[in-house]
């Protein structure tokens, strides 16, 4: 069932048995998961039926750290979340590394290894319409490499991506036509009413509009608004506790992870053998679908997790795009720079350099630009490295409250994002060891290499909010349990990206309704038969 909040009477109580926040894909996964076991469940969606809905006001926030979009284009408030920004997405679980504590890697670890999420990873594959992959229990095998290079084994490793239609808009659909679903749109989960110090969250009030709320009483309650506005949820609920709920600890809106991601090298033919192997690299505009014209593909080549291990890495992946000479020059990628210093706050620095590298290069931009006016196909040159890394979980890295408020007058949103050593570190060697290998087998270089470009790169997130209600067996080192549960609060929950402790480098969606599957079988547990 949908309603509209705003029509609903003042101060209106609703009882449920699960009170979701959020109708992104976790939400709509934990919802699906529990439709058909007799519970009732209320969903709090703060925007509409489609992201222009949102009420003015109620988005936005300041950044202060690296330079990032702003926060008024992050959320997507409406049903079916994030899913808006895209018709396509890309789907991978995360590498095995990823979940395994790296003495090299601060703070990295989950409760558990990646065995324990196999299950919930085949049934998110199902549930999202992807294809099976692969689970290996040892490191992934050379021969994802030497089946398409003659370069020594050891090295490099393959991996596949799928490019998945977004499902989750049919999923939220089935879910409004259920008479177990309430979906209160345009209601802004505010206030989280605890039953005495220390106890179970008893209700959700929720605001409709100036002076108007309505409570959802429930057994338990899952917060899945995100990794920007959870801990936000959590650090505005400071009435009683005063660093907010789940906070005791000064943990919520730490660790705040994003995928860096730029255009950072370039390899160079030496010989026709790379550019031959299409099935390393795409061509822009063109996608390669399976046999049944359902799921499309793309190759990402990254490092052996014995490499990572050794030299005390992060996991870093790169897409390879076919390119020619004039697309790979540093004026082109300052292009890019650009347009993304026009959202950034704070301003990307280094205009300057950049401004320099256009006119440096304006025969090639220009080319570039002439050949994509006429819509001319790509003739592949070179193959121009987009890097996606992990990040290293860093506490100073964090989402706080700041002074600007939102239309109910409370504050909104600060994202300082910082990038570490560690970070660059491990893509430049990433970067190193693919030279290494292709010079080595006499195939290709890399130039233009990370640390060595004339104007320096920037590097962008990719909406891909993680870590700041990270998962931890110790309260003292987490905000939620390896159940997903808020230390210290027996019936609150968190769904989404915020409660990775490290992200790897892959696309966080396949892992986020795996995970979601996992809490909804433990809520079924909770609620017994």
């Amino acid at each position: 069932m949908l309603v509209d909040a705003r029509s609903l009477p003042a101060e209106e109580n609703i009882e449920a048995d699960v009170c979701i926040v959020g109708a992104g894909p976790a939400g709509i996964t934990i919802a699906l998961e529990l439709l058909d076991t007799g519970a009732r469940i209320c969903i709090l969606e703060s925007g509409g039926n489609e992201p222009g809905e949102v009420r003015s006001g109620l988005v936005g926030g300041e950044s202060t750290g690296y330079p990032y979009v702003s926060l008024r284009h992050v959320n997507r408030r409406a049903l079916g979340g994030t899913s808006h920004c895209w018709e396509l997405w890309h789907a991978c679980p995360l590498d095995r590394v990823d979940f395994e504590e790296r003495p090299d890697v601060p703070g990295s670890g989950w409760p558990f290894d990646r065995s324990v999420l196999v299950p919930f990873y085949r049934r998110a594959e199902e549930l999202c319409g992807a294809s099976p992959f692969d689970y290996p229990e040892a490191p992934e095998s050379d021969e994802s490499v030497a089946a398409h290079l003659p370069v020594e084994p050891g090295s490099l490793v393959l991996r596949s991506i799928q490019i998945v239609p977004n499902t989750f808009g049919g999923h939220a659909e089935r879910l409004a036509g259920s008479d177990a679903v309430r979906i209160l749109l345009h209601a802004v989960a505010d206030e989280l009413v605890v039953d005495g110090e220390g106890g179970p969250i008893t209700s959700i009030r929720a605001l409709t509009g100036p002076d108007r709320s309505i409570s959802v009483h429930a057994r338990n309650f899952v917060l899945a608004a995100g990794g920007i506005e959870t801990p936000r949820i959590l650090m505005l609920n400071n009435r009683a506790r005063p660093r907010g709920i789940g906070n005791e600890h000064d943990l919520v809106g730490r660790y705040f992870m994003e995928h860096p991601a730029a255009r950072s090298g370039t390899i160079v033919p030496s010989t026709s053998t790379l550019l031959e192997r299409e099935e390393l690299y795409y061509v822009p505009g063109t996608l390669y679908w399976d046999a049944d014209g359902r799921v499309a593909s793309r190759t990402v080549l990254t490092l052996d997790e014995r490499v990572l291990h050794r030299e005390g890495l992060l996991n870093v992946a790169f897409l390879l795009e076919a390119q020619t000479r004039a697309f790979a020059t540093s004026g082109t990628r300052a292009i890019g720079t650009f347009g993304r210093a026009v959202v950034s706050r704070p301003l990307v620095p280094h205009l300057v350099r950049h401004g320099t590298a256009v006119l440096r290069d304006s025969l090639a931009v220009s080319r570039t630009a002439a050949r994509r006016v006429m819509r001319r196909p790509v003739d592949p040159e070179v193959l121009v490295m987009r890097v996606q890394a992990e990040q290293e979980p860093r506490p100073d890295s964090r989402v706080t409250l700041g002074r600007r408020r939102d239309a109910f007058g409370r504050p909104l949103p600060r994202l300082d994002w910082r990038l570490s050593q560690l970070d660059t570190r491990s893509i430049r060697r990433a970067q190193e060891v693919v030279d290494q290998t292709l010079a080595g087998a006499g195939i290709g270089t890399v130039e233009d290499k990370l640390g060595t470009e004339t104007a320096p790169v920037l590097f962008y997130g990719l909406y891909h909010h993680l870590g700041t209600t990270r998962m931890h067996r110790d309260p003292k080192q987490g905000v939620v349990d390896p159940d997903s549960r808020v230390h210290g609060v027996p019936n609150l929950f968190v769904a989404g990206s915020s409660v990775f402790p490290t992200a790897g480098w892959a696309n966080p969606t396949l892992t986020i309704v795996a995970l979601a599957i996992r809490l909804a079988d433990h809520l079924k547990r909770l609620h017994g038969p």
